[in-house]
């Protein structure tokens, strides 16, 4: 995953992807909305919060937005939301529409789905993790 300035939407406090995400021994999901649309946003965290109760204490999700779309205010959310202050990373990320990027603890890019969709996260996360509320008599 390549490494961006970033700064937060709350107050303007800045840092980068890289010191945001170093040492996190969870996995970290980036949500790019690809537009100014607020239902694209809305849309992300809503498919960040499925996946943060299905596999709790797994993921960490930052909202990420081009620094010319910032909408005015701060967005309710527990989710941290960055500017992409320089934009590099929707110049090397390409997210022209809703847009999950899964970045495994090791720092590289397990999952990436655009348009976004949940279901396949939640397949994929499902594919080598264990989903809350799965019990061994679950796998008969």
């Amino acid at each position: 995953m390549c490494d961006a300035p970033l700064a937060a939407a709350a107050d303007g406090r800045r840092t980068t992807l890289f010191a945001q995400t170093r040492g996190c021994t969870r996995h970290t999901l980036l949500l790019l909305p690809g537009s100014h649309e607020p239902a694209a946003t809305s849309r992300l965290l809503s498919i960040a919060a499925d996946a943060a109760a299905a596999f709790p204490d797994t993921l960490s999700a930052h909202l990420i937005l081009k620094a010319a779309a910032a909408p005015p205010g701060a967005i309710d959310t527990r989710v941290p939301v960055w500017l992409d202050t320089e934009g590099r990373l929707h110049r090397r990320l390409h997210p022209d529409t809703r847009t999950l990027i899964l970045v495994r603890p090791d720092g590289y890019i397990g999952f990436r789905c655009q348009p976004a969709d949940g279901e396949s996260l939640a397949n994929y996360l499902g594919s080598y993790l264990v989903k809350k509320g799965f019990h061994l008599s679950d796998a008969r």
